[in-house]
C-alpha cells in the first residue's frame, strides 16, 4: 500500500495491479488528494478493512489478475455502502462498466486512458458526493431519532391508557407502571424508505397498539375465567416438564397461594419465554425454585450459563405477566446482568397487596426515562 501525506480529511483508494498506474496516480493527485492504493482485490480488502471510517471515494481498474475491479465494487457495496464508487476500463472493457453503473455498484466510469484534469475534476466530484451524502445521512438519522423518541414516548402513553380501560383487571396502572420502571419501550430506528412515510409510521403504531390490546384481553381473560384450584407445587412440576432444560427446586409443603391457579401458571409460562427470548442471550438452560416468605409465595427463574448480558425491552409476553401478576396482588422484579432471570412475588391472600404505593411523581419518572 502507497499513501500520500496530502492532509485531506476523506482518503480516495486507488486499486490497480500495474505498478506504474499506481505510481502516477499518487504522483498526479496527490497534491490534491489523500491517496491510498493497493494493487489487487484481495489488497484492497485488507486497505478497507484498517482504514474503512478514512476512505470517501474508491477507483478501480476492472482487468487485474484474481478478480476484476467488479467483484470488489461489488463487495464495497455490500460492507461499505457509505463509500462512493467509481471504475476505471478500457474501451473494450465497456460493457461491464455499464452494467457496473446499472447494478448500482459504482457512480460512475472512466475511459482509459485517462485525461488528468478531466480525471481530477471526477475524483472531486465523487468526494463532494459523498460529503453530500454524509450530510443527508447524518441529517436523516437525526431525523429518525427524534421521530423513534416521540414513538416512544407515544407508545408509552398509549399503554397507560389501555391499562386504564382493562375494568377486568385489578391494578392494571400499576402493572404497567411497575414494568416501564423496568425495561423500556424500544422503536426499531425506521427504514430509510419508510422514514419518508410518516402518516403510514402512525397508521402503523394505532394499528398495532388496538392489535396489542386485543391479544393482553384475550390472554388475560382466558386465564381469570378458569376458577379451577391447582396446588403451587403440581404447576410448577407441570411448567418444568414443558421445558427439559428447566431445573425446579421445591419442596412439597410450599403453600399455594389464593389467587388464580390459572393466572400464576400463564405468569410464569410468559415469563420463562419472555427470559428465553430476550435479545444478547445465550444461555443454556432456567432453573425454578419457589420458597414461602412471610405471607408471600416468591418463585425465582434463573438463567445458567449465560456468556452475555441480556437485553430487556417490553414484550407481550412481560405485559401480560405483569398484567395478570398485579391481579394477583403480586410483583415481577427482573434480574439484570449476566445471571439474569425474575423474581415473581405473590401474597399467599389475595387480599393482601405487595405491591409498592406509587408515590404521586411515578408519571414523571417514567416519561423522564425518555427525554434526550
Amino acid at each position: 500500500m502507497v499513501q500520500s501525506t496530502n492532509s485531506a480529511d476523506f482518503a480516495i483508494l486507488f486499486v490497480d495491479d500495474e505498478e506504474m498506474a499506481r505510481k502516477y496516480f499518487v504522483r498526479a493527485y496527490s497534491a490534491d488528494f489523500y491517496i491510498l492504493t493497493a494493487d489487487c482485490v484481495d489488497s484492497a480488502k485488507e486497505v478497507l478493512a484498517k482504514h474503512s471510517d478514512e476512505i470517501g471515494v474508491l477507483i478501480t481498474d476492472q482487468r487485474m489478475p484474481g478478480d476484476p475491479g467488479v467483484v470488489l465494487l461489488d463487495y464495497v457495496r455490500q460492507r461499505y455502502p457509505h463509500i462512493v464508487r467509481l471504475l476505471t476500463t478500457a474501451y473494450s472493457d465497456l460493457d461491464d462498466a455499464i452494467k457496473a453503473v446499472n447494478s448500482g455498484e459504482i457512480l460512475r466510469y472512466i475511459v482509459k486512458p485517462w485525461d488528468i484534469d478531466s480525471l481530477r475534476t471526477e475524483l472531486r466530484n465523487a468526494l463532494r458526493f459523498f460529503y453530500l451524502q454524509n450530510e443527508r445521512d447524518q441529517l436523516l438519522r437525526e431525523k429518525l431519532s427524534v421521530w423513534q423518541r416521540m414513538t416512544e414516548v407515544n407508545r408509552v402513553r398509549d399503554l397507560l391508557v389501555m391499562a386504564g380501560s382493562m375494568n377486568h383487571l385489578h391494578r392494571p396502572l400499576d402493572a404497567i407502571r411497575l414494568m416501564l420502571m423496568q425495561v423500556p419501550v424500544t422503536v426499531e430506528l425506521f427504514s430509510e424508505e419508510r422514514s419518508l412515510e410518516m402518516w403510514g409510521l402512525m397508521e402503523d403504531e394505532v394499528r398495532n397498539m388496538l392489535a396489542l390490546s386485543g391479544t393482553i384481553i384475550a390472554e388475560t381473560q382466558g386465564c381469570l375465567a378458569d376458577d379451577t384450584k391447582v396446588s403451587i407445587v403440581d404447576q410448577l412440576q407441570t411448567i418444568a416438564s414443558r421445558r427439559p432444560q428447566t431445573r425446579l427446586t421445591v419442596s412439597n409443603d410450599v403453600p399455594s397461594p389464593d389467587v388464580p391457579s390459572a393466572a400464576i401458571e400463564k405468569t410464569l409460562e410468559c415469563m420463562l419465554h419472555f427470559l428465553e427470548n430476550a435479545p444478547a442471550t445465550s444461555h443454556q438452560s432456567f432453573s425454578m425454585s419457589a420458597k414461602q416468605k412471610a405471607n408471600t409465595l416468591v418463585i425465582t427463574l434463573s438463567a445458567s450459563n449465560s456468556e452475555s448480558e441480556p437485553v430487556f425491552g417490553a414484550t407481550v409476553d412481560l405485559i401480560v405477566a405483569f398484567m395478570l401478576i398485579a391481579h394477583c396482588g403480586g410483583t415481577i422484579k427482573l434480574v439484570k446482568g449476566n445471571d439474569f432471570g425474575a423474581e415473581v412475588v405473590v401474597p399467599l391472600d389475595q387480599g393482601e397487596s405487595v405491591i409498592p404505593q406509587a408515590n404521586e411523581h411515578w408519571l414523571d419518572e417514567v416519561f423522564s426515562l425518555y427525554e434526550s
